[in-house]
């Protein structure tokens, strides 16, 4: 499965989207900043392009739900009608959640003819990029369009305030944005949030700000006990205590991401809660952080988790839930329902599971869980600033940026997304249908550039299915709760964020199994404030 937005809950590593002035860094090499003075309330954000609706669009009332589509186009119309390369090579860096593709195929060369540019990428596999990311920026050799994620890398924000890449606001500030419509229509949320001290210095990935906290679940496992939703904490214990049963699982693994409406069913903030003073408290200090915790040990006790789940990563925990033995699974939800959506489950005969989004309830009856709100991006495309005196490799370079983030059902849209027609897809029954031979797909894993696909609701299938994840957002969106240092930044953070997130994730693991106490709890927090954590709470407090 690809294009999963796999945030983690606990980690320090949000709030690095720059509210505060932001000074060089202490081991900057040449001691300037090209990072703009100013928040990310002032930034001059493109200049919206509201695009013209689709036959079977569906157009949510409710502000942040994105569209949904019950059909696809059976004519995509284009969005660039001029290919913007010049011809010669453009070299990027990018995330990649698979195999990588082969070193030619038709799909790349059905891309090169389109920009008019030759693509040469670098692929990073999630693992590997908080290193690569610091070892190609710290090596000079920056190639011409390089994915930072900020909130995963925290430690490369010293290079964006050492003036490694450009701060684009003239080029897609503003009315300037009319050059590039595909990068003016991306949701104004996911630009602002994208932004460093109120400066513009990538194109984001654009996903709805509620795309992640509620898993999907195994409804038939649910309507075999009576079909009845639990409505509160304890009902929804029983619900999971009895889908663990007879060889069966509610969880293939413990991460704070897996568990996380658990967590804010409890009432856990999201990351930090900000008191009437200002001052911070972290979620791992709540009473409901402690409660949470011994609600997940008692259920890993009575065997709600599978025997492997400590060690169990991400990629297992699908394993599992595709081979039938887990009756949750913790995945963002327009990806999970696009490519998990009708996934015949082993060992559930002549049918497909029934798989839905899982909104949890609140602590007691009628109380509502608090849904926490996401950055509403997956990481920015970032030009470096060697390039900063050649405007017009910029505007190429934007140019080919504004390609990939075609609208939903476009022409460049479909390439990108489903490659070549009769090569890489066919159509059946009005339905973009890719191809079964391995190596054919395998050539579109490239494609992770700022595609806004998984900011609109497309579900191939029966058209109900993508009503039915809008209706999700709908229920979800009213009730997000912000984090309030998502736009701030702090530089104990850059430098210590990745190693207190570990700290976490790996203790989250260690109470929720048994293997540490739950009275070790407040040690666990002494440990997590002296290596750092008040340092980052002060500095968040201190940044306006």
């Amino acid at each position: 499965m690809k294009h999963l937005n796999r945030r983690t809950f606990l980690g320090l590593t949000a709030g690095v989207a720059g509210a505060a002035a932001l000074g060089a860094c202490s081991d900057s090499g040449s001691g300037k900043s090209n990072v703009p003075s100013g928040d990310n309330a002032s930034v001059k954000l493109p200049d919206a392009a509201p695009r013209s609706p689709l036959p079977g669009q569906l157009t949510s009332t409710v502000p942040g739900v994105p569209a949904a589509y019950t059909q696809y186009p059976a004519d995509p119309a284009r969005t660039v009608t001029t290919p913007p390369g010049s011809g010669g090579e453009i070299t990027t860096m990018q995330i990649n959640f698979g195999a990588p593709p082969p070193a030619s195929s038709r799909w790349q060369e059905a891309i090169d003819k389109e920009l008019n540019a030759r693509i040469k990428a670098t692929l990073v596999s999630d693992a590997d990029l908080a290193q690569k990311t610091q070892t190609y920026i710290a090596g000079g050799d920056i190639p011409d369009v390089f994915y930072l994620h900020l909130q995963k890398v925290p430690a490369a924000l010293k290079y964006v305030q050492q003036g490694a890449f450009i701060e684009l606001s003239k080029y897609i500030g503003g009315a300037a944005a009319k050059d590039y419509p595909n990068l003016a229509a991306l949701p104004e949320i996911t630009w602002r949030n994208s932004a460093v001290g109120g400066g513009l210095f990538g194109v984001p990935r654009a996903v709805p700000a509620a795309n992640t906290g509620q898993p999907l679940f195994r409804g038939d496992w649910l309507a075999k006990l009576g079909g009845s939703a639990p409505t509160d904490a304890d009902s929804l214990y029983a619900m999971l205590e009895a889908f663990s049963k007879g060889g069966n699982y509610a969880f293939g693994a413990i991460t704070p991401w897996d568990q996380e409406f658990v967590l804010s069913m409890f009432g856990v903030p999201n990351q930090w809660r900000q008191n009437g003073d200002g001052t911070l408290v972290k979620d791992l200090e709540t009473d409901e952080f402690a409660a949470a915790l011994e609600y997940l040990a008692k259920l890993y006790q009575a065997g709600g988790f599978h025997p492997n789940a400590v060690g169990n990563g991400w990629s297992e925990a699908q394993d599992l839930w595709t081979s039938g033995k887990t009756g949750f699974f913790g995945g963002n939800i327009l990806a999970s329902m696009t490519y998990l959506r009708g996934t015949p489950i082993k060992g559930v005969a002549d049918m497909v599971a029934d798989i839905r989004p899982f909104i949890a309830p609140g602590r007691t009856s009628g109380a509502k869980p608090g849904f926490y709100e996401g950055p509403a991006g997956y990481g920015i495309f970032a030009i470096p600033s060697k390039l900063e005196k050649d405007e017009k490799k910029v505007r190429e370079l934007l140019g080919v940026l504004n390609y990939f983030a075609a609208p939903f059902g476009s022409a460049e849209f479909t390439l990108i997304n489903y490659g070549v027609l009769g090569h890489n897809y066919t159509v059946k029954d009005g339905i973009p249908t890719p191809s079964q031979d391995p190596a054919r797909q395998a050539e579109l894993a490239a494609q992770y550039l700022p595609s806004p696909g998984e900011a609109s609701i497309y579900i191939p299938g029966p058209p109900n299915q993508s009503q039915q994840v809008q209706k999700y957002f709908e229920q979800v969106q009213p009730d997000l709760i912000p984090n309030p240092v998502m736009t701030k930044v702090s530089q104990t953070n850059i430098s210590k964020g990745t190693t207190l997130e570990n700290l976490v994730k790996d203790n989250f693991k260690q109470f929720v199994s048994g293997r540490r106490p739950l009275t070790e709890l407040e040690e666990f927090r002494k440990t997590w404030r002296e290596q750092g954590g008040d340092a980052v709470r002060r500095e968040f407090q201190d940044a306006r």
